[in-house]
């Protein structure tokens, strides 16, 4: 996957999992990506031009403890796997 549609996948799914369906996303050096999950506000950073080959795991690592720390249960991780990000 390209890093921009990495980075559109994941601003998708935060939109997805925020209790409002929106999130705030800013940038002056890096893309922020902040939202209201479960009640809790959650600031994911995101890279807006990576050049590290480790980025596409780095950041499915980070979504990971995001769902692990919402108790996502296994029928929505395999939604959002099919429809956002192959974590």
């Amino acid at each position: 996957m390209k890093i921009r549609e990495v980075n559109r996948s994941v601003i998708n799914l935060l939109r997805y999992l925020s209790d409002d369906g929106k999130v705030e996303i800013t940038q002056h050096t890096h893309i922020k990506v902040t939202g209201i999950l479960q009640g809790k506000k959650t600031v994911l950073t995101l890279c807006s031009s990576p050049s590290s080959p480790r980025y596409f795991p780095s950041i499915k690592s980070k979504i990971r403890r995001i769902l692990e720390s919402l108790n996502v249960d296994k029928e929505q991780i395999n939604f959002i796997r099919k429809n956002f990000i192959h974590i």
